[in-house]
């Protein structure tokens, strides 16, 4: 089985439906991010105007595994 690392902008694509996102989809049960491409997904979000607790609620169900920075 492979797995994938994902970044910040692979787990956006995915939230905003933005080309490529389907793709992303189809593996991220078999895909890993760190903490600190995670944290660039929530300030983003929350950059844009949503709460913490709103963007968590919409990216604590994705199926990939967080790692620590140095994992």
């Amino acid at each position: 089985m492979s797995e994938f690392v994902l970044d910040a902008s692979a787990v956006l694509a995915v939230l905003f439906g933005e080309p490529g996102a389907s793709l992303v989809y189809s593996v991220m049960n078999q895909s890993h991010i760190s903490v600190v491409n995670l944290s660039e997904v929530y300030a983003t979000m929350m950059e844009g105007g949503m709460t913490f607790e709103d963007a968590e609620e919409l990216i604590e169900p994705l199926p990939f595994r967080i790692r620590a920075y140095r994992d």
